[in-house]
């Protein structure tokens, strides 16, 4: 089993101008803190990324070469946590409320990307270094007619010639770091009064995920295993590179509905639902970003407080299974036919002061 474990804060205020009567417009600045606490997966690359796995079919063109033309993917076990980071982002909306109490209103938020670093991580390729030997011994036994043994002990003498030390594993500790990007957003709403008491209200989103999630850099530096430098970047004291994972994900529209139950001039009740794309292709679903929930059921009410109207929300996003493609995934065969879950919740809490 593999996991991952994300939680994101955003802590900010909005500020908001009649400029006309029943015409307003806002605007809103917020830190947002995000953290990845557990990010386990296979790590998995096409071998033109391990710049030193090129020299080694080299080592015998003639037994090693076919062999390595073989092989799709380089595959390691990643094991990374404590990712944090910190960054700013804005929006701005309009309002217009007519006298009958109908209102629309439209509002924007723009790309926000989110280095989250300060982590580490374990990349362990030591049952994919013993399996490449292992089929390296059989190719050469089987073309010189040796024996096992004698086999072994010439992969292994070729093996150190070229610079890995057998001795020191197949396993290092990097730090690490990568970048959540947050997509542009733009919505679109209205409310209708149903009742002197009851408001309906209605919102249309489109959120540009095509861009803000076209590839997920995974940064690693000051990697001190010399055999997984050489292997990666055909240099033993080259301890850093990135993978920029594919992610493709496709734009999506949602759909919100909802309604407010006044119960006097300032404390309410409300509800609603909403409904959503998944922007994930399933060529690319993997576990750090496994799904993204597509219905939700949300609850809130206004409550004053001294003067202070204090608003809190709950939206909790059901379950959702997402199921990767049979073959030919852009990260790795490992992730083909694979299922992941995920499931969501969000409080949200703010208050109201008018000058």
């Amino acid at each position: 089993d593999y996991e991952s474990f994300f939680a994101a804060a955003k802590i900010g205020g909005s500020v908001a101008t009649e400029l006309a009567p029943g015409l307003s417009i806002g605007a809103g600045l917020s830190a947002v803190y995000a953290q990845i606490r557990d990010f386990r997966m296979p790590f998995t690359m096409p071998p033109s990324v391990a710049l030193g796995m090129g020299g080694i079919p080299q080592l015998d063109p003639m037994v090693y070469g076919p062999l390595f033309q073989q092989f799709t993917e380089l595959t390691a076990y990643g094991d990374s946590e404590s990712y944090t980071g910190l960054t700013w982002t804005a929006d701005i909306g309009l309002r217009y409320e007519a006298d009958s109490g109908f209102i629309v209103s439209a509002s924007w938020s723009p790309e926000t990307a989110i280095d989250v670093e300060n982590g580490t991580a374990v990349i362990d390729m030591n049952a994919q270094f013993g399996q490449m030997m292992q089929a390296m011994v059989m190719a050469r036994a089987q073309a010189y007619q040796e024996s096992p043994e004698v086999a072994q002990a010439a992969v292994m003498g070729q093996l150190a010639a070229a610079g890995l030390d057998l001795q020191a594993g197949m396993e290092a500790t990097y730090d690490a770091a990568t970048t959540i990007t947050l997509p542009q957003t733009v919505g679109v709403g209205m409310a209708v009064p149903a009742t002197s008491d009851l408001r309906l209200a209605a919102e249309v989103e489109w959120r540009q995920w095509s861009e803000a999630q076209r590839t997920m850099p995974f940064r690693l530096t000051n990697g001190e295993n010399t055999n997984i430098n050489f292997l990666v970047n055909a240099n033993p004291t080259n301890g850093d590179f990135t993978y920029p994972f594919p992610l493709n994900w496709e734009d999506t529209w949602s759909a919100k509905v909802g309604a407010e139950y006044a119960l006097d001039g300032v404390n309410a009740l409300r509800a609603g639902v909403l409904y959503g794309q998944n922007p994930v292709p399933d060529n690319t679903v993997f576990v750090a970003f496994p799904a993204i929930s597509t219905s939700a059921a949300t609850v809130g009410f206004t409550w004053d407080i001294g003067g202070f109207p204090l608003d809190v929300g709950y939206v909790h996003a059901f379950s959702t299974e997402l199921e990767g493609c049979n073959h030919n995934h852009l990260l790795g065969a490992e992730y083909n036919a694979s299922k992941t879950t995920m499931n969501q919740n969000t409080f949200t809490v703010g208050t109201v002061v008018r000058f």
